[in-house]
């Protein structure tokens, strides 16, 4: 009903990202837009307000799994939706970055941030990370 006059009424929800990626030993910087209808957050469990909540729960549940007992009930962590949006901006290192000016392979750094805003924004929180062991892992329940 919002899109009426439209052609295509998912044009309510599309934006533009734009990253920026900057070479380490040129220190070039190639701009890159790319247009988007959801925008994926990461969850940084470091930023969550519980942690020692978290921490405690973890603690308990690692016993019960030990001595064999029924887990604890599940603390799940609270993080602002402002570390979120705060997570998706910050600096990433990007290691296998193709440099044009060099012509190899160097150590890049990609920031993203919105180029446009949509009328309406759809937020998908990515709730699966990498362990150390690169295993995928389910943030929470």
């Amino acid at each position: 009903r919002n899109s009426a006059g439209s052609e295509n009424s998912s044009d309510s929800f599309r934006f533009l990202v734009e990253e920026r990626i900057q070479c380490c030993q040129t220190r070039r910087v190639r701009y890159a837009q790319r247009v988007d209808y959801c925008i994926q957050l990461p969850a940084p469990i470091e930023a969550a307000t519980n942690r020692e909540e978290l921490l405690a729960y973890e603690a308990k549940r690692k016993e019960a799994e030990e001595n064999m007992r029924a887990p604890p009930e599940p603390v799940r962590a609270r993080i602002p939706f402002t570390a979120c949006l705060q997570a998706f901006t910050e600096p990433e290192n990007v290691p296998d970055f193709w440099s044009s000016a060099l012509q190899a392979k160097s150590a890049g750094v990609k920031t993203s941030r919105f180029a446009s805003f949509p009328e309406y924004l759809v937020v998908q929180m990515k709730k699966f990370t990498f362990g150390v062991d690169w295993v995928p892992k389910k943030l929470g329940n």
